[in-house]
């Protein structure tokens, strides 16, 4: 086990114990570049951080965030958390895409060609069909995994 990994499980034993995490699904990691973020943005969803949430008018709604995707109109992008509230965030110049992690998608999941499409619109590095493929995600309903900058989408992954 590396350090990032013992870091993590350690940093979720430490949230658990005090009743202000539970430890992340396996078919949710973000990106090994983001994990010291993931593990505070799960605190945060816990209440243990100061993320008031999406939406609270003070700018502070960054952190990753599990929604369901709605609609794109454009660039704007609408999505449903969990806890059923509507967000609705703009795919900015800089968005990152980051690829769907496909084998969380089984062979027979309905959803599993739109995100082979996607992943392959990410390798055309086209922008134009990046959006058309987030389009039919949106479409279909997939889930997503967005990290927010203010009313921006900073980075986005389709999830399952």
């Amino acid at each position: 086990m590396n350090r990032r990994y013992a870091f993590l499980t350690a940093a979720f034993a430490v949230a658990t114990m005090i009743g202000c995490a539970a430890p992340i699904d396996a078919d949710e990691d973000f990106a090994d570049s983001d994990e010291i973020g993931v593990v505070s943005s799960e605190l945060k969803k816990k209440g243990c951080g100061d993320d008031d949430g999406p939406g609270n008018g003070n700018g502070n709604n960054s952190g990753v965030k599990k929604v369901e995707l709605q609609a794109l109109s454009g660039t704007t992008l609408t999505m449903t958390l969990p806890a059923g509230q509507t967000l609705t965030a703009n795919i900015a110049p800089a968005t990152d895409f980051l690829s769907a992690n496909l084998s969380t998608f089984r062979p027979t999941d309905p959803f599993r060609p739109l995100v082979v499409n996607y992943n392959d619109a990410l390798l055309s590095g086209r922008r134009g069909l990046i959006l058309v493929a987030v389009q039919e995600l949106a479409t279909a309903g997939v889930s997503a995994q967005v990290r927010l900058n203010g009313s921006n989408i900073a980075s986005f992954r389709p999830v399952r």
